[in-house]
């Protein structure tokens, strides 16, 4: 399932997380916190 953050609720990410739901999501990636999120991210994950 895709779809991006305007869509993003609380009730719909512990929807699809009960239900073992993969899903990717768009975020806006031009803030500082956004990226230090990401900066975190290995390889093997």
């Amino acid at each position: 399932m895709g779809f991006d953050s305007g869509l993003c609720s609380k009730e719909i990410l512990a929807t699809l997380e009960r239900l073992d739901v993969s899903y990717p999501m768009a975020v806006r990636a031009n803030t500082k916190a956004v990226w230090a999120v990401i900066s975190t991210i290995t390889e093997e994950d």
